[in-house]
């Protein structure tokens, strides 16, 4: 019997302790090396099912990519799922490396920060009239993810196009000092390389931060402006600050809420399942991935990226991140929950461009565009950023011509006028009535004003303003010198809008007119001085 016993085959089955958040573990485990049980806020049925989704998603990019991601519920702060990694066993994909607490550059993800800041100080209302526009005459002239300029664009669409020049010129109206101290404040800190001063580069990914830390700020936007360090173990007392209004936080989150969502991004269906304000981001070279979200009920976030901090090229937060996030939202459908309502600093106003104020403070004149915009506390600021000394412009007209006279001018009878004027770094995108030229009356030559009135010395010589010019022979449209006189620095010519290169001031530019009919041609020297002229190209018989 012995010796039967000992010829029966044995199976040995060994011990594997669950991984369910491996890395969140070792985490707590350093921390209270002598705590014997540790009691974490983690659904385990949830985490379980998220950590599933992040191995299988990254299955699906290439090699060496990983994934983080979290949940939060809004009201406690509470960590409901927390993957930091694609699978902690996946050495390719430096699985054991905690990409919740990793110090990454979070791309576009701060803006709406910034854009909550911009509210509370009064800089903006929700469709401020905003620049996206070169920015020949500073130090740092960054590009759109997309590379071109939209020209005129409301400060809600800016925000939800992720628009960089924006950005920029209000963080440098903001203060890139205020902005980061406001964000340490409220428990954000930025890591800023180099000598550490913050930057107008902060918003467009120039400094460091952790998905943890994000998406603590990003629990403000679902809770009224308040945040507060995430807990990862039940029991952890309640410390709140303010990161935000709750009137700025209820009107960002309107904007990202309102965000057109794609309908389909890199290969994967999107539905539409739950109410949903986000945001994603790319850092420099596409290191990193993110896209950032709340609901009603909780705050969600996603990065993807290689750990060792080497490019993913091509792979970006809109095409990569968003439809994990889409997925994870709803993972977390909140069903017919909905936003909170308007809290009563907010109320819905008519405003219109240039000016930016309201509608009903403006004359009819004033008014080119009419929009419906968000204000906080009564604020209607006017446009920022207008490079202008005064708007409207005052100036005084003949009574008897209508047209623009000297103020001493004796022995005519003058009235004022005033014109609602475009900041000059968005005219190569408006109609021609809007221009300043456009508006301006002519010179009456019985006492012309001393200078043309926003030429400000720049002036173009060729062409001349309303000038014809036939198709020559053959096909092709007739070619034009451009010429100025009077310019600061170099000079930018835009015709029909299209950007045509920065010249120095001296020099004469060859340009062959692509378009029959009228051409508007905008000369813009480095002080912001500008001048255009409109000519148009006749068909030949």
């Amino acid at each position: 019997m012995v010796q039967q016993a000992k010829l029966e085959r044995v199976y040995a089955n060994s011990f594997r302790p669950p991984l369910l958040a491996p890395l969140l573990a070792r985490r707590l485990r350093n921390r209270f090396p002598q705590q014997a049980v540790i009691r974490t806020t983690l659904d385990g049925e949830l985490q379980a099912m998220i950590a599933e989704l992040a191995k299988n998603y990254a299955q699906q990019q290439p090699p060496g990519v990983s994934v983080a991601l979290l949940v939060v519920e809004n009201r406690s702060a509470e960590v409901l799922a927390y993957v930091g990694s694609a699978g902690f066993l996946d050495d390719k994909r430096l699985g054991q490396v905690d990409m919740v607490r990793a110090i990454r550059s979070p791309g576009s993800t701060l803006k709406p920060f910034l854009y909550g800041m911009a509210l509370d100080d009064g800089l903006i209302h929700s469709a401020s009239l905003l620049s996206d526009a070169p920015r020949h005459r500073q130090a740092y002239r960054p590009a759109n993810f997309h590379r071109g300029h939209e020209g005129p664009v409301n400060a809600s669409r800016a925000l939800q196009q992720s628009l960089n020049v924006p950005a920029v010129n209000l963080l440098e109206q903001l203060g890139p000092g205020s902005f980061a101290n406001r964000l340490a404040n409220a428990g954000l800190g930025l890591t800023i390389p180099g000598d550490g001063r913050p930057n107008p580069a902060l918003i467009l990914g120039g400094a460091g931060i952790s998905l943890e830390r994000l998406l603590q700020g990003y629990l403000a936007i679902a809770n009224n402006g308040q945040t507060q360090p995430l807990h990862l173990l039940l029991g952890e007392p309640d410390t709140t600050r303010f990161l935000l209004s709750p009137g700025a936080a209820w009107i960002v989150r309107q904007i990202l809420a309102e965000t057109p969502r794609p309908d389909r991004l890199g290969g994967h269906r999107v539905r539409d399942e739950t109410r949903l304000a986000w945001k994603t981001g790319t850092s420099y070279g596409f290191r990193d991935a993110w896209a950032v979200g709340v609901t009603p009920r909780y705050s969600l976030g996603v990065w993807l990226g290689r750990p060792d901090g080497t490019p993913v090229p091509g792979h970006y937060g809109a095409l990569s991140a968003a439809p994990l996030l889409f997925r994870l939202a709803n993972l977390q459908a909140d069903g017919n929950e909905a936003w909170s309502s308007a809290p009563p600093s907010v109320a819905e106003v008519q405003i219109c461009w240039p000016l930016g104020t309201l509608k009903q403070q403006q004359p009819e004149q004033h008014c080119h565009r009419n929009l419906t915009a968000w204000s906080l506390d009564g604020q209607i600021p006017p446009t920022p950023n207008q490079g202008l000394d005064s708007n409207p412009l005052k100036l005084w007209v003949s009574q008897d011509q209508g047209k623009r006279i000297a103020s001493s001018c004796p022995g005519v009878e003058k009235q004022p006028l005033q014109l609602a004027l475009w900041p000059p770094a968005l005219e190569p995108w408006l109609p021609f009535r809007q221009t300043r030229l456009g508006q301006l009356p002519a010179a009456d030559s019985r006492c012309p004003p001393a200078s043309m009135i926003g030429a400000a010395g720049l002036q173009i010589i060729s062409p001349n303003h309303q000038a014809e010019l036939t198709q020559p022979g053959g096909d092709a449209l007739p070619q034009i010198m451009l010429k100025s006189l009077g310019a600061q620095g170099k000079v930018s010519w835009y015709v029909n809008g299209e950007f045509l290169g920065r010249f120095p001031a001296s020099q004469d530019i060859a340009y062959r007119f692509s378009q029959a009919g009228k051409n508007r041609i905008l000369a813009l020297d480095e002080q912001g001085n500008n001048d255009q002229v409109e000519v148009e190209i006749l068909i030949g018989e």
